[in-house]
C-alpha cells in the first residue's frame, strides 16, 4: 500500500470511529441533575385513563430529595417516542431554580422512563419505584402501564 492510501485509510477509520463513538454516547448519557442544588420535590400523578390528577404531594426533606436525584442520575439515555407522561416531579432549590422531570411506565417492564430537558432516559423500574416511594408516594398510586 502506498503512503497516500494508508493515510486515507487511517482518516476514514478515524471518521468511522468518531461517528460510532458519538452514536454510542447517545445511549450512555445520563440526566446530570445536580443533587446538591434541590431541597424539595413536588410529585403529581395522573390517572392514565381519565388524564386527571390522582395524587399531588410535596417532599421537603433535603436528604430524601438528594437521594432521589442521585437515583434519577443513574438513568441512561434512550430514543424517545410519543407515549404520554403519567406524572411529573418538580424539583426546587432555595433560590427558586426548578427542574421538571416527566415520568412514564414505558413499554419495557424492566424500566421506567423519565424525560428531562427534552431527552428520554431509562431507569430500572424497581429503582424508580423505590425512589418515588421514599418521597411518600404509595406504590398503588404509581401507574405500572400507560393503558
Amino acid at each position: 500500500m502506498k503512503k497516500k492510501q494508508v493515510i486515507l485509510l487511517a482518516i476514514g477509520l478515524a471518521v468511522i470511529l468518531a461517528l460510532f463513538m458519538r452514536k454510542m454516547s447517545m445511549f450512555t448519557a445520563q440526566p446530570g441533575i445536580s443533587p446538591d442544588l434541590f431541597i424539595s420535590a413536588e410529585v403529581s400523578i395522573m390517572d392514565v385513563e381519565f388524564r386527571q390528577s390522582v395524587l399531588e404531594m410535596k417532599c421537603t426533606d433535603k436528604d430524601t430529595v438528594q437521594r432521589l436525584v442521585k437515583t434519577l442520575n443513574t438513568a441512561l439515555s434512550s430514543p424517545d417516542h410519543k407515549s404520554m407522561e403519567v406524572g411529573y416531579l418538580v424539583l426546587s432549590s432555595p433560590t427558586g431554580t426548578q427542574a421538571t422531570i416527566a415520568f412514564l411506565p414505558g413499554h419495557d417492564p424492566a424500566f421506567y422512563e423519565i424525560r428531562y430537558e427534552s431527552k428520554k432516559f431509562d431507569l430500572p423500574r424497581a429503582e424508580f419505584l423505590s425512589a418515588i416511594e421514599t418521597l411518600g408516594v404509595p406504590r398503588e398510586k404509581i401507574p405500572l402501564s400507560e393503558h
